[in-house]
């Protein structure tokens, strides 16, 4: 149930909200316009390459109008809006404090070709721990308007009678033109003055609406409709549970292309890249004997998911657009038959779909994490004998 508006932009609304079932405050972002599997996509994207100072998504469905609401956890304390609203503009080293962690963000982002529509003071939050918090406000194609949006916010609220504040001043202006590196940003505020922690005050009501708009740069509101959460997971293997963060949708893999055992030393990280999409394409068709391209005989990690996809396939069950981004695979052990490999992997979001053709559950993916994964040479090609977590 929305309660109050707190801001809107190109295309794009915010709304402090409450869920019917718990009562739970959240945050929704209804953003017009927008293609329900290509938000969630990026906000997969997003989740996977960045830490504590981007905001999980709880969930995303389509809108009424055309548009898609995208469900936000509160991230804890106030807003950037209330802070300034309440006490005033930010020191010098309270500036680096907020926008060092924030323009890092957004290059880790700007490097899987995902940039932030919305970077102000209404969409920038506080943890209860003092951590800057931005929403994942997702624009479209990668642009320059993020790192320089955070530059022109840091030189609006920056307190130019602060010590420091002239260093400060120099260094964002340098980037509210040309924005096309955050950690150049990042670095130079680094130089520019010591961080200090942002004091916030105690809020007790949310600030006004008209100076939260102020500081938001309002523009046309977008209509928003009551969102209902969903959290499903595929379960059991990988621990794949559901927690609003993935990765980059890797393209389709033909069957039967999982790389055969050659005399020279494969790439492991393409070994694995292509039997994760093998296993994707499992899923997608509803078929568990195409897991025989990701499994050795006798896995039990294999059996398991075999009995997962089985269980799907009797209720008509696929699910579509799962994929796992393979970042990283090293070496622990290897000899002629066997390998074991530290390999760091994140899922994309996915949706289960039904008999009737319709989504029955969205899945939002897991970032990424490590595994331990042991592949035994096949007649096939390699395979895996074996998963645990680390």
């Amino acid at each position: 149930m929305i309660e109050l508006q707190l801001a809107s932009g190109d295309g794009w609304t915010l709304s402090r909200a409450r869920d019917r079932e718990t009562g739970a405050a959240r945050l929704v972002v209804a953003v017009a316009s927008a293609d329900l599997t290509d938000v969630r996509r990026r906000l997969a994207v997003a989740g996977s390459v960045c830490g504590p100072h981007l905001a999980p998504a709880l969930d995303a469905v389509a809108l009424g109008n055309g548009g898609v609401g995208v469900v936000l956890a509160l991230p804890g304390g106030p807003s950037l809006a209330e802070v300034v609203a309440r006490r005033g503009n930010l020191t010098a080293g309270e500036v680096v404090t907020l926008v060092v962690p924030l323009a890092r963000t957004l290059a880790a982002l700007r490097g899987r070709g995902v940039s932030v529509a919305g970077v102000d003071a209404a969409c920038v939050w506080l943890s209860r721990a003092g951590r800057p918090v931005l929403l994942p406000i997702l624009g479209g194609a990668p642009s320059d308007g993020d790192v320089v949006g955070l530059a022109a916010l840091a030189a609006e609220l920056l307190d130019r009678s602060s010590p420091g504040a002239a260093a400060v001043a120099a260094a964002v202006n340098a980037f509210a033109a040309d924005g096309s590196d955050g950690e150049g940003l990042a670095r130079a505020l680094l130089r520019a003055t010591p961080a200090l922690p942002i004091a916030a005050v105690a809020l007790h009501r949310p600030a006004s609406r008209r100076r939260l708009v102020r500081l938001g740069r309002a523009r046309p509101v977008v209509a928003v409709v009551v969102v209902a959460l969903v959290a499903v997971g595929l379960g059991g293997l990988w621990a794949r549970h559901d927690g609003g963060d993935a990765v980059f949708a890797a393209p389709p893999l033909t069957h039967r292309t999982v790389p055969s055992p050659s005399a020279t030393v494969p790439s492991w990280l393409s070994v694995m890249a292509a039997l994760e999409r093998a296993r994707a394409r499992a899923y997608a068709s509803d078929d568990a004997a195409m897991l025989d391209d990701v499994y050795a005989n006798g896995s039990r990690v294999g059996a398991a998911d075999r009995r997962l996809l089985n269980r799907m396939a009797q209720r008509k069950q696929r699910a579509v657009g799962l994929r796992a981004y393979v970042q990283g695979a090293v070496v622990l052990a290897a000899g002629d038959e066997r390998v074991t490999l530290r390999v760091t992997d994140a899922l994309t979001a996915y949706d289960v779909i039904g008999p009737a053709g319709h989504v029955l559950r969205h899945g939002l993916g897991r970032p990424a994490r490590d595994w331990l994964v042991t592949l035994v040479r096949t007649d096939a090609g390699w395979r895996i004998w074996s998963i645990s977590g680390q």
